[in-house]
């Protein structure tokens, strides 16, 4: 079985119960924050980047706040989303055939040292 999880990338869309488990109000903003990091363009991640243009310049709290409300959403639906495909899977006694990995690429930055971008190895599933 191979499933692909399009979680935690753009768009960051998931039901609304799972948005709602992250108030806003409940949401710690990075101790980094700033809302216009003076090295950006140094960094790969300028204004022009397509990931910077998902939130006002300068950054604003509610937009960090909002985007990482997103995220959290995002990662607990596919967590539960995980949860119920393989908890039905019986492993064998002695699993020689069966092979459950998980990788993850995406590092989330959202809002840390005002960068929205999200950097992914340039990995593929085999």
């Amino acid at each position: 079985m191979y499933i692909a999880f399009n979680a935690a990338h753009d768009p960051r869309q998931s039901p609304r119960e799972y948005v709602d488990k992250y108030p806003l109000d409940r949401i710690a903003m990075p101790k980094n924050f700033i809302p216009d990091y003076p090295y950006k363009e140094e960094m790969g991640a300028g204004t022009g980047l397509r990931d910077e243009k998902l939130a006002p310049w300068p950054r604003t709290e509610l937009a960090v706040k909002t985007h990482r409300q997103e995220y959290y959403a995002l990662i607990t639906h596919m967590d539960v989303q995980i949860k119920s495909n393989f908890l039905p899977v019986k492993l064998e006694p002695v699993p020689t055939s069966q092979l459950i990995g998980y990788d993850m690429v995406a590092r989330k930055y959202i809002g840390r040292n005002q960068a929205y971008l999200l950097a992914s190895a340039e990995k593929r599933a085999p």
